[in-house]
């Protein structure tokens, strides 16, 4: 039998810039499907993502299948992708041999159907005591990272020193100097008082964070084919919009954090950046012997 309410997965908090977005889905689920679109929010997202696998939600917004397919951190890599523009014209449902290769591994080893990617943007770094202008900066910093293990691995390269912590403890994190710096889309920095324990923001935009839509396999595999068309298409326009406003929100969460907060902000050189890339190469070198994707990451470099 076929729920009749769709149970959809988020980490993002009541209040959050994307709060509306998600009830105009909400609606457009309801008009495509007949369905109910319930949003379930997680302040962890390694539980959400076993939720998800177990059937106990339907539908997730994540990054968390890293963990499960570690190739899925190709999104994930540092300086890989020239810029916005570059990384949106790679992941698209489906638009190339890359990222089909991706969700068919999502498919075979999680049981999960892609759905879409929810572009959130450039990642940035907050901090208490210095600015980051160059590679050297890191040495010795203490810098929260996330659950992926890539993410660890570029700060290591950097000579920081990474402490994990979830999304929802970095700002006591921060407050209480166990970090003395954390990395993130600047309007999660300011949506979740990143800001209120920090003097400066570099816009390092190391990678950019797109979080897979994800339907449980089972779930998926129930649903008529008309029902799984108006999905996608309710989840097209949703994340049309969701990728605009994430550019837009990057814009006003710097004037923000500049103009308001009185935080110190600056931007990376292009020579600057290109220190960056070759301190970080071997990540995306080993990563790429790792998971046999030399290909791959070529191709992404070259269109």
């Amino acid at each position: 039998m076929i729920a009749k309410a769709i149970l959809y997965g988020s980490i993002w908090p009541d209040g959050h810039v994307f709060a509306d977005l998600e009830a105009g889905l909400i609606k457009d689920i309801l008009q495509a499907s007949d369905l109910q679109l319930k949003i379930c929010r997680y302040k962890d997202e390694a539980v959400m993502m076993s939720d998800l696998k177990s059937g106990n939600i339907h539908i997730a917004s994540s990054s968390g299948v890293q963990s499960y397919i570690p190739e899925a951190s190709l999104m994930y890599l540092p300086f890989l992708y020239r810029d916005i523009a570059h990384f949106r014209n790679i992941w698209q449902l489906g638009a190339n041999e890359v990222v089909q290769k991706i969700e068919n591994l999502i498919r075979k080893r999680a049981q999960l159907e892609p759905l879409g990617y929810s572009i959130v943007g450039a990642r940035d770094c907050i901090l208490i005591d210095r600015p980051i202008q160059q590679p050297s900066d890191f040495k010795d910093l203490s810098i929260r990272v996330d659950g992926a293990t890539i993410s660890q691995q570029i700060f290591s390269a950097l000579g920081a020193s990474v402490i994990q912590v979830p999304f929802n403890e970095v700002a006591n994190a921060l407050a209480e100097h166990r970090v003395r710096a954390a990395e993130n889309a600047t309007f999660n920095m300011l949506a979740l008082g990143w800001h209120s324990a920090c003097k400066f923001v570099s816009c390092t935009e190391h990678r950019f964070l797109l979080n897979f839509e994800l339907a449980s396999g089972a779930f998926w595999a129930k649903l008529d084919n008309h029902t799984k068309i108006g999905i996608h298409d309710a989840f097209t326009a949703y994340l049309a919009a969701f990728a605009n406003r994430s550019a837009i929100e990057r814009s006003t969460s710097l004037h923000n954090l500049s103009q308001i907060h009185k935080l110190s902000v600056n931007k990376i050189s292009p020579s600057e950046k290109s220190a960056f890339e070759v301190a970080t190469k071997c990540v995306i070198d080993n990563y790429a012997t790792d998971y046999g994707l030399h290909q791959e990451i070529n191709w992404i470099r070259e269109n």
